[in-house]
């Protein structure tokens, strides 16, 4: 009925994937990514308290239009349009 597979060890495996340069790529792109946006979203905090000299609670604002403004809300309009981002205005 199935046919059999060829079973990889880990290491086989580990090899085979990390010779594979378009996911190590794509993989080191992501990372660089994700941790980007964790390094801004943790250092809110300190430039809301001494940057701008205002209390804690204000984290809350900060964080929430930094996120509405970021690239990942933004929308592209048809006709090849400049994308539109939800919540922010233009300068």
């Amino acid at each position: 009925m199935h046919a059999e597979r060829e079973s990889f060890g880990f290491l086989a495996a580990l090899r085979y994937t990390l010779a594979n340069r378009a996911f190590v790529t794509y993989v080191t792109g992501s990372f660089l990514l994700q941790l980007t946006f964790a390094l801004l979203q943790a250092g809110i905090p300190f430039f809301t308290k001494y940057a701008l000299g205002e209390a804690d609670s204000a984290n809350t604002v900060v964080l929430g239009s930094w996120r509405s403004c970021s690239p990942r809300s933004s929308t592209t309009t048809s006709a090849g349009r400049a994308p539109v981002v939800r919540g922010c205005t233009s300068a």
